[in-house]
């Protein structure tokens, strides 16, 4: 056996983003087992329908043709504490020539298998990095992809931290751009679906901005989508609640590095919501916030009846901008 082989745990229990957990169990696969006997020596199964005794019989079996097996259990969290039970049995003494990589959507921390399996070093959160640009970065070297200028903060703003849309996303620019070429921002808006998360930032941005068109132009794109009148008023509104709090860390004097934890927003986007905030009026965020309380009780009410829910958006979206609107210079 290989110093990297034997450098392998014997059970990996992975939760976290579906792309990375699907990437580390492709890498223990490829160390694991050779391609010529996987035939033998590779079992996946669907947690619920396999059940406990099945799992736990390929996981003792010994390799054929090869050193070691790899057992793969999909959504393994769906047994329950009393299906996982025998899991916790078979931490304390996992079969030397087995790999069991135990996927779960969510982990509950409160089961003992999966106290036992952190204390044993064999759970592993794979979460997306809280700062995005740097894996955009990565995964398009990865694909062999140069991103220039603004490219790669634009597909945060598009897919956020969905890593498996992203990844996505590079692959097809990887192929859209010439050889030798850098893809750009306006291949971004070119190739990429228009998406809910791209019109709901257009809107935002643009009534920053003071776009009155921009941002009538965004909500008719909403509307096309089927987005709900009331959930655009509410993005609405969560974007004026972000601005207030920017507003209330410029006075306070907030760290930088504070500023995506206050605003609840990723890194990338606080420069944006705070250059925003200091254009806004004076008492702007308050008389947004009013506006945006009437207009609910509009969608909710006989007006939209009476006008109609894209009339109450549009006459919103005009009122929002003439109490917002940038002081002057």
């Amino acid at each position: 056996m290989s110093d990297r082989e034997a450098e392998i745990a014997p059970v990996h229990v992975l939760s976290g983003d579906a792309l990375l957990v699907d990437r580390r169990i492709e890498e223990l696969r490829a160390a694991v087992v050779a391609p010529a006997t996987r035939a033998f020596n590779h079992d996946v199964f669907e947690a619920k329908a396999a059940g406990p005794s099945a799992i736990l019989s390929a996981a003792r079996t010994l390799p054929m043709m090869g050193r070691r097996r790899l057992v793969v259990v999909r959504d393994a969290e769906t047994l329950g504490a009393e299906g996982l039970e025998p899991f916790g049995a078979y931490l304390a003494d996992p079969a030397p020539s087995t790999v069991l990589v135990l996927q779960c959507g969510k982990v509950d921390g409160r089961l003992k298998f999966f106290q036992a399996a952190k204390k044993r070093g064999f759970l592993h959160d794979l979460t997306a990095p809280r700062q995005i640009l740097p894996w955009i970065e990565a995964e398009a070297r990865r694909r062999g992809a140069r991103l220039a200028g603004e490219a790669a903060r634009r597909l945060a703003e598009i897919a956020g931290k969905d890593l498996g849309r992203l990844a996505q996303a590079i692959d097809q620019l990887a192929l859209y751009v010439a050889d030798g070429e850098a893809v750009t921002a306006a291949d971004v808006d070119e190739l990429v679906a228009e998406t809910r998360e791209r019109t709901v930032f257009e809107l935002t941005h643009a009534v920053g901005a003071s776009d009155r068109a921009g941002a009538l132009g965004a909500v008719a794109r909403l509307f096309d989508q089927r987005e709900s009148p009331i959930g655009v008023a509410m993005m609405l509104a969560r974007h004026f609640r972000q601005l207030g709090l920017a507003q209330e860390a410029a006075q306070g004097g907030a760290r930088r590095a504070d500023l995506p934890r206050l605003l609840g927003v990723p890194p990338f986007a606080v420069d944006g919501l705070m250059a925003q905030a200091k254009k806004l009026a004076p008492g702007a965020v308050p008389r947004a916030i009013a506006l945006l309380a009437r207009a609910d009780r509009d969608l909710k009410g006989p007006k939209k009846g009476a006008v109609g829910e894209r009339i109450v958006l549009e006459r919103l979206i005009g009122e929002l901008l003439d109490a917002t609107s940038p002081r002057r210079p």
